[in-house]
């Protein structure tokens, strides 16, 4: 009877997991899809990029790239790529999306100064988000209107 009881427990806890997860996908299909910038007085931007990349299981996730753009153009060390999931105490990232509010915290362990530090809430009424916006050397309050035509498709670098 321990047994069936131990049994049904961890059975009930696997569906809750699957529900937890099948709601926290459908909130990020909800995010708002588009790049979205704010000027960031160096005659560049600072920006955020919300789309879906596809898995191997043709599955969507929500993938989020957090940039600064020099005047000159974007290169590939000025982004970085997050997908929301649940925390890990190991990782020292922690990206989610729920309900029109973004956070991100990066730490990059390694050199220290590309750490990242996102609090934006999203206001559908304007098509912008405002918030907190800390990346390298930049940490300002911003409020980031939508791109409509963006010269450069971001994605992840690809070294050779």
């Amino acid at each position: 009877m321990k047994r069936m009881n131990c049994l049904l427990n961890q059975i009930a806890l696997s569906c809750l997991v699957l529900i937890a997860g099948e709601a926290a996908y459908a909130q990020q299909n909800d995010a708002p899809k588009g790049v979205w910038e704010s000027p960031n007085n160096r005659g560049g931007a600072v920006g955020i990029d919300l789309h879906e990349a596809k898995l191997g299981d043709a599955r969507a996730i929500l993938e989020i790239g957090v940039y600064e753009r020099a005047k000159d153009g974007l290169r590939c060390l000025d982004q970085n790529f997050f997908e929301p999931r649940r925390s890990d105490p190991n990782d020292a990232s922690n990206a989610s999306y729920s309900e029109g509010s973004l956070v991100i915290h990066y730490e990059d362990r390694t050199s220290g100064h590309h750490s990242i530090d996102l609090d934006l809430t999203f206001d559908r009424s304007n098509d912008q988000w405002t918030g907190r916006f800390h990346r390298g050397s930049f940490d300002e309050r911003v409020v980031l209107k939508r791109v409509l035509k963006y010269p450069v498709l971001l994605q992840p670098c690809i070294s050779g």
